[in-house]
């Protein structure tokens, strides 16, 4: 799964770390709706044939791991990394039909993000600074 990683500039920093020793519990509420974007996204990519699938993707907990925080979405059905990633089809006596092409809703739903989570962190931080500093 792709990482979501912002870089550059020292004043986003700066903010950041000012916010994160005034605030943490307004980043982790924001990291919270990152997460649950990316799981509505998988879920909209998801294919549905009986609707399990798209039941079973959920958003887990975000924790603060040193001075970032992790959140994660996944699916506890047990055929999910078959749809997301693709499989090979084989016979009951082992005979190779072929394969079938994975749907990848988890990773393009995180590519998708990673486009848009610097300029929206960015704005969002920018607004939360102002708050705080004022």
């Amino acid at each position: 799964m792709a990482d979501i990683r912002i870089e550059g500039l020292e004043e986003f920093q700066k903010a950041f770390n000012d916010v994160m020793k005034k605030a943490p519990e307004r980043i982790e509420k924001k990291a919270k709706e990152i997460t649950e974007e990316v799981r509505d996204d998988t879920k909209e990519n998801t294919p549905v044939r009986t609707g399990k699938l798209k039941k079973s993707i959920k958003a887990g907990k975000v924790e603060q791991i040193g001075k970032t925080f992790q959140g994660e979405v996944y699916s506890d059905a047990p055929h999910s990394h078959l749809i997301e990633e693709g499989h090979r089809l084989v016979s009951h006596k082992g005979e190779d039909w072929g394969w079938v092409d994975g749907f990848f809703m988890l990773e393009k739903a995180a590519q998708k993000k990673n486009k848009e989570l610097p300029r929206e962190l960015q704005s969002w931080l920018s607004e939360l600074y102002k708050e705080l500093e004022g």
